[in-house]
């Protein structure tokens, strides 16, 4: 029987910034219902990696932790720590100077990590993830210990505004970390503190290997979800919201009977300020809405081929690289693929056998950092024998590089569909996104997506806002404007959309409100339009209109 998701909420203040998360595509849950309840401050427990409670961590242990941490301001958590198969308890340590009135350049963010080989009788200053000048911002961070014995830690790299995640290493349980790199797997989310806990599986399991992950599942603090991996984190399969209104902070546990329990901040008005914490707990079955259960498993099947980033020659357009594929059966294949994202990246082009799959195009030009990121490239049938999946160096990508590094493709045969959200929003301020003219920054009227939006006065059309997207595939696609409504917006914005087939021009009244989305924004329909693969497609707004102007978003959702 599956468990009904149910809420507690705790009538517990919370500082400013002390509670969010976020990722992947949601499935729509309604907010589970609250109802009032009385909390008791105790001594605060770290859970182990089986989600048995560790020895709490006592006034005296916790003043031990920041004395020894190697940071001016410092502190264990937040979240909570596990327990390696060595038995080493192992907890991260968040480090920054004060918040007021130090821009986020000069806070010294930085994470590390402190171990008791003795179960918490004494602790031990571990390793740094090494910061420096051409390295991610590290922060507050959860850890996992992978099947292989490594330990992940995963950390928040950035502040306000969307964010990848951070990934280091450590091969020597916590005594010393690897460079952190950026992982966009679970998409782009506010910066903030977020759950990752292993859920089944690990080192010594012959159980399937699931990694929980929590956070809002937007570019502001909205829309808490929680995702589910069967890589050890570098993929999200299965997602589903939790609440559609305010989350911040959040954190994951497994009771014994399998029951997940999260513990997120929830409904305040300020971007970080929580006004309560919120506990939901349900089953595996309710997150995967059936597709995966103890009893029966995920139903999944996964082979890798490693590619071990072939370099393609500088602006060599035209150039490629093949990766054959063995099939052993008649069935029905997902085909993944896991490549690096740089500021030099290129737009490649795919083909499975000569053939254009559903994401024929992918621009590997990173943003906010260098780092890792997946895509499904098709879902369909594949015969036995060998199969072909050629990789073409396209041209420039939206950063102007060609850079090419791809690192593994994965075939996976399931009995259930991945969550996953067709569409690209370009964002002001974010990848694809250009202006022309100086355009004023805003966030006094609501309904924007992201941190903010833009804004310009009525003119002649020589300030011009355009978003271009990088087009998985050709296709249909609805395209949706997102700005904020006032009386003093033009009642006649003019959106012109450039597709396969030529240029449209849609003109919008943004005095009156669009449809507001759980992930920020308030969006209306341009229309559905026909584009090409690549990089060539975009939407111009301009400030020939009768009043101020909004560039908030454009988002490109394409149709079965």
């Amino acid at each position: 029987m599956s468990l009904p998701i149910s809420r507690r909420t705790l009538n517990l203040g919370l500082a400013a910034g002390a509670a969010a998360a976020a990722v992947p595509v949601s499935a729509g849950a309604a907010p589970p219902r609250g109802r009032g309840g009385k909390h008791r401050q105790a001594a605060a427990p770290f859970f182990s990696e089986t989600g048995h409670p560790a020895l709490p961590l006592q006034h005296r242990q916790r003043r031990h932790l920041e004395r020894t941490a190697q940071s001016g301001r410092s502190g264990p958590g937040p979240g909570h720590g596990i327990q390696l198969h060595s038995g080493r308890l192992l907890l991260t340590v968040s480090h920054r100077t004060i918040i007021t009135g130090v821009p986020a350049a000069d806070r010294n963010y930085g994470a590390s990590t402190v171990y008791s080989d003795d179960h918490g009788h004494t602790w031990k200053v571990g390793g740094e993830v090494p910061m420096g000048t051409g390295l991610p911002t590290v922060g507050e961070a959860r850890l996992l210990q992978r099947e292989d014995g490594s330990v992940l830690m995963n950390s928040r790299p950035g502040s306000g505004n969307d964010w990848p995640r951070d990934f280091a290493i450590s091969n020597d349980d916590g005594l010393s970390w690897s460079r952190a790199v950026m992982e966009f797997s679970a998409g782009l989310f506010n910066g903030c503190d977020m759950g990752f806990h292993r859920y089944t599986g690990g080192p010594g399991s012959h159980d399937v290997n699931r990694v929980l992950f929590s956070r809002p599942d937007a570019p502001m603090r909205w829309n808490m979800t929680v995702s589910l991996s069967y890589d050890e984190g570098k993929s999200f399969r299965y997602s589903r919201s939790i609440s559609q209104l305010r989350g911040y902070y959040s954190d994951l546990a497994r009771l014994s009977d399998g029951t997940i329990v999260l513990l997120y901040g929830c409904d305040g008005d300020v971007d970080g300020s929580p006004r309560r914490v919120a506990v939901a707990h349900f089953n595996l079955e309710w997150l995967t809405q059936g597709r995966d259960s103890l009893a029966t498993g995920p139903a999944l099947t996964t082979a890798t081929y490693g590619m071990n980033y072939p370099r393609l020659p500088v602006a060599a357009a035209g150039a490629y690289i093949d990766q054959a594929l063995h099939v052993e059966r008649d069935d029905t294949y997902e085909l993944w693929l896991r490549y690096y994202r740089s500021s030099n990246g290129g737009l490649v082009t795919v083909t499975v056998d000569g053939q254009a799959p559903r994401t024929s195009a992918i621009d590997l030009t990173a943003f906010r950092g260098d780092g890792y990121d997946v895509v499904p490239l098709d879902r369909g049938r594949l015969q036995p024998g060998r199969h072909t999946v050629r990789f073409t160096l396209a041209g420039t990508g939206r950063g102007g590089g060609t850079a090419v590094a791809l690192e593994q493709l994965t075939l996976v045969t399931a009995a259930a569909t991945a969550d996953v959200r067709e569409e690209v929003t370009v964002d002001n301020g974010g990848l694809g996104f250009e202006t022309v003219g100086t355009w004023a920054s805003g966030r006094s009227i609501l309904g924007y997506y992201g941190f903010n939006y833009l804004t310009h006065a009525k003119g002649t059309g020589a300030n011009l806002a355009r978003f271009r997207p990088a087009i998985p595939g050709i296709g249909s696609y609805e395209v949706l404007a997102s700005y904020t409504a006032d009386p003093n917006r033009a009642s006649n914005a003019k959106y012109v959309v450039h597709h396969a087939a030529g240029t449209t021009t849609v003109t919008v009244n943004q005095r009156v409100r669009g449809v507001p989305d759980p992930r920020t924004g308030e969006w209306v329909s341009l229309g559905i339009f026909t584009f090409n693969a690549g990089i060539d497609s975009y939407v111009e707004l301009s400030d020939n209109a009768d009043g101020y102007v909004i560039a908030d978003a454009v988002r490109f959702r394409r149709l079965p």
